[in-house]
């Protein structure tokens, strides 16, 4: 038997079921489009780190599912009780606000983000998620970051 993992994602791949039980043999196959989710899809910051110090102008690195396009929405506060922003759409494109990214063939994608004006005790919190091909979209991460 196998149980799905965390880390076992497929998109419209083959799924092949093989059965056994004594002299009793079994195979089926899925249909595409199948998609396998072993875990919720996040978007990964590489850089700068959560909880980071940033210039007034900084650029923001991660990963995402090859071809899926992000959207950083970002929010400013000076308080660490600054709740994130939230959106409901499934759309990274003209969402006020959003600041959207294509996601090379790699996963790769760099946003970049400034304000015109750094105040005492600034922060930003950003909402971070991808659409990919297929229209999936994941979950958000939220990363803090002050600047200097």
């Amino acid at each position: 038997s196998y149980r799905v993992k965390p880390t076992d994602n497929a998109l419209n791949s083959s799924v092949t079921v093989r059965y056994a039980k004594g002299d009793h043999k079994e195979e089926a196959a899925a249909s595409p489009p199948v998609k396998v989710f072993g875990g919720f899809y996040r978007v990964r910051i590489h850089s700068p780190a959560d909880g980071s110090q940033v210039a007034q102008t900084f650029v923001l690195s991660g990963h995402a599912r090859p071809g899926s396009r992000v959207s950083v929405i970002p929010k400013i506060g000076f308080s660490d009780d600054t709740p994130s922003p939230t959106t409901n759409s499934n759309t990274v494109a003209g969402t006020a606000g959003s600041i959207p990214a294509e996601v090379d063939e790699l996963g790769n994608f760099t946003v970049e983000y400034g304000v015109p004006l750094v105040l005492p005790g600034m922060q930003v919190v950003m909402s971070i998620f991808a659409v990919d091909s297929e229209g999936n979209r994941s979950m958000p991460t939220i990363v803090r970051y002050r600047f200097k």
